[in-house]
């Protein structure tokens, strides 16, 4: 309703409010040209977004709605809906933007990996739309519309997400730590980042396997199988390509190695239908179990 969309716009409005506040911040600091300057939008948007989840969230099921005040009750779907969907979005993509760009420059402070700025926001924009898409999963009825967001597309976007954040990590890391320049040419032509990949991927897959066979997880077995194969791909295609001989040797020791780890410790999950039963047929029928037969008194007296 039209209502509805008032509240949501009231929702965008303090969005931009909270950014100018901090934009106002960052001029008088002088750190335009920072990494501090470049989450502005987005920690705002994050920061409404996790609010929106917590206050609105509360009502996104009718009974519990109807003991709320005004304008949780009868507006809450308005706030955690229709004003969360779109900086949903913008925290979605902005997160892309910022780890793709941001080199990590953190003056006046010194550069720390998983504590700066770049990487501390894409941990607040995972965690606030994760929490956010849980109060969808839970609402009843679901807002229209809403089932492309708490269906699976949703979690394989995350999770996409969740991996190039990992691996810009490592990105900043090489250039503040190894001095390679922060361009798309410089770290695709570095040793060090190669290499990098090849172990971060390996132990990324590694992880995911060891997961999947402790849980019995089979689809999440091959998913780190796949990334696995896609480490072979990259060792054959690009490191072979940019390495020498004693680079080469130390890239293909290294993802050898956890390789052997994960065929030891986290081989390929059995089948639901094979763990379920694993000496008969899938789908087949179980017996029931004879009760045990039990000695009659008189008996147990003659036996005496």
């Amino acid at each position: 309703s039209a209502f509805g969309w008032f509240h949501a716009a009231t929702a965008w409005l303090v969005t931009f409010l909270l950014a100018d506040c901090l934009w106002s911040g960052i001029g008088k600091a002088e750190l335009w040209r920072t990494s501090w300057a470049g989450v502005v939008m987005l920690v705002s948007a994050i920061a409404v977004l996790m609010a929106l989840a917590l206050w609105a969230g509360r009502g996104n099921r009718p009974a519990a709605r109807a003991a709320l005040p005004w304008p949780l009750n009868p507006h809450a779907e308005a706030y955690y809906w229709l004003a969360a969907l779109p900086l949903a979005v913008l925290v979605f993509w902005g997160s892309l933007l910022a780890a793709v760009h941001s080199s990590g420059h953190t003056a006046p402070l010194p550069y720390i990996p998983l504590l700066n700025p770049t990487d501390l926001t894409l941990a607040l924009a995972l965690g606030g739309l994760v929490f956010w898409r849980r109060v969808l999963e839970s609402a009843q009825p679901q807002p229209a519309h809403a089932g492309w967001v708490v269906g699976r597309h949703a979690l394989v976007a995350l999770a996409l997400l969740v991996f190039i954040a990992i691996n810009t990590v490592w990105l900043r890391v090489a250039h503040h730590f190894f001095g390679v320049r922060w361009d798309a040419s410089a770290l695709f032509d570095s040793f060090v980042v190669q290499t990098g990949y090849a172990i971060l991927w390996t132990l990324l897959a590694l992880s995911m396997m060891v997961l999947a066979h402790r849980r019995a997880q089979r689809p999440l077995w091959l998913v780190g199988a796949g990334l696995l194969g896609l480490v072979v791909v990259k060792l054959l295609l690009i490191d072979l390509s940019n390495a020498g001989g004693a680079e080469r040797i130390i890239a293909f020791i290294a993802v050898g190695v956890l390789m052997l780890v994960v065929g030891y410790f986290a081989p390929l999950p059995p089948k639901a239908a094979s763990r379920a039963a694993p000496d008969a047929p899938p789908g087949a029928p179980v017996a029931p179990v004879a009760p045990a037969a039990t000695v009659a008194p008189a008996q147990e007296e003659s036996l005496s």
